[in-house]
């Protein structure tokens, strides 16, 4: 299994950065900070990734650990779309996992509040079954590199009809990026 590339995160969230700006002149600055902040937060997790004591040793993620690539029936659970599988600090998965049931949630919903018990109740059994505590406390930068891959997808890949949802999902990346700086609260 590779490593992710050092550079992986930055070139992407430089890449999403840099098509959002274009797309939303009006928040250009904005996404500047965020991105900045967002790949501070990601460094720190990695520099604390390679102290044991801190974080823990890189482990194998899937890199696109989602609602959508878990499937489940009565006898297991299945998941699938392995193709960015890395070596990487465990809060990887776990940061993509929330921002994407967040980011789910809102668009099934209407707002990023309507997934949140859930998340906070998977975060509760994911540490009482023993999850790794660093990786939950390191989960809000890949949190706030999900919002802007999310944001970057909805908005110029595939892009939605109705983008009313921008302001809310650029406050909720801030808020990770704040959480990051924090160390997480949870």
């Amino acid at each position: 299994m590779p490593d992710l590339p050092p550079d992986f995160e930055r070139l992407k969230l430089t890449e999403y950065a840099t098509a959002l700006a274009g797309l939303l002149p009006q928040a250009a600055g904005r996404l500047d900070r965020l991105t900045a902040a967002t790949l501070a937060g990601l460094g720190c997790v990695d520099n604390r990734s390679a102290n044991p004591s801190a974080g823990g040793p890189h482990v194998v993620t899937h890199g696109d650990f989602q609602p959508k690539n878990i499937h489940l029936d009565r006898h297991r659970i299945v998941v699938i779309d392995f193709d960015r599988a890395a070596l990487a600090p465990a809060a990887r998965d776990l940061g993509h996992f929330i921002g994407q049931t967040l980011t789910m949630g809102a668009s099934r919903h209407g707002n990023l509040a309507a997934a949140a018990p859930w998340v906070e109740a998977f975060l509760a059994g994911y540490t009482d079954g023993g999850g790794d505590a660093g990786a939950v406390r390191s989960a809000p930068a890949y949190v706030a590199r999900t919002f802007a891959e999310v944001l970057f997808y909805r908005l110029l890949v595939r892009p939605v009809s109705d983008s009313s949802f921008v302001p809310d999902w650029l406050d909720a990346w801030e808020a990770a990026v704040e959480d990051t700086a924090g160390g997480g609260s949870r």
